[in-house]
């Protein structure tokens, strides 16, 4: 990779960084209660014990962070998963990886409720975000491999890449990492659909710049359809699915339309 690309997948990202920073003090400030900037920025360096410092430290700011690792982690894994199965509607949601990941977690809750097993809930609360960014770590990785296999795997072979230790990591690691938030979140559908092929209208479909900018987009994206659906019908909150699914069910229903029209 030549300099000018690095200087363009940081570029870009940075962009978005700065995108979710942005984001992210929206939904800070938008609730029941409003927060401004000033008033956060006295919180914070205050750290006193009033109603609004529980409102941002115990409500608001784990919300901000988790709705942006779940977004990360889905839309990384379904750009895995589309580059790697090479069709535009894989989605974890799709896939039924999440669906698997709810049921080992209903399974686990289970074993830990009927035996004397220790629930080592805590360690894996703060594990997830570890297995989050160490999976990004290995996808990106394996970037260069997918844009070969891409191009053929008798070329990618012959390029020098282990096609099928390139595919059974991906798999494995998309999977991994789709289990560590929707343990937590749930199945939301459609973001490991929308999320990847928004980021490849915008920056291509280059691996390399592929991934850096869809674990931020998607973090924006989840961040920002959970706001929405927290503040719509305030003060009932809708599930964030909803929302998702709102925007990715059309565009499954167009490329599924297109993908037979093509056949």
């Amino acid at each position: 990779m030549n300099r000018l690309s690095d200087r363009k997948i940081v570029g870009k990202t940075l962009w978005l960084l700065a995108a979710w920073l942005l984001a992210a003090l929206v939904s800070l400030n938008i609730g029941s209660v409003s927060i401004s900037a000033s008033e956060m920025l006295r919180i914070f360096e205050n750290h006193g014990e009033t109603q609004l410092a529980a409102i941002l430290f115990s409500v608001r700011l784990p919300r901000v962070l988790m709705g942006s690792l779940v977004g990360a982690a889905l839309a990384s894994a379904g750009a895995a998963f589309q580059s790697l199965l090479r069709n535009p509607l894989a989605d974890p949601y799709v896939l039924g990886v999440s669906t698997g990941a709810s049921l080992g977690t209903i399974l686990y809750s289970i074993f830990v409720t009927t035996s004397r097993a220790p629930d080592s809930g805590g360690s894996f609360l703060y594990g997830r975000p570890l297995t989050v960014f160490a999976g990004f770590a290995l996808l990106y990785a394996c970037s260069h491999g997918l844009n070969l296999i891409a191009t053929g795997e008798e070329d990618a072979l012959i390029l020098g890449v282990s096609v099928p230790r390139v595919k059974a990591g991906v798999y494995a690691v998309a999977s991994l990492v789709t289990g560590a938030v929707v343990s937590v979140s749930g199945p939301v559908a459609y973001i490991g659909l929308i999320c990847p092929h928004i980021a490849r209208m915008m920056f291509g479909s280059d691996n390399r710049i592929l991934f850096p900018t869809v674990f931020v987009f998607g973090a924006i994206f989840t961040l920002l359809a959970d706001t929405l659906a927290r503040t719509v019908l305030s003060p009932v909150e809708l599930p964030v699915g909803v929302i998702t699914a709102l925007c990715g069910a059309p565009l499954f229903i167009y490329l599924l339309h297109r993908r037979r029209s093509g056949a």
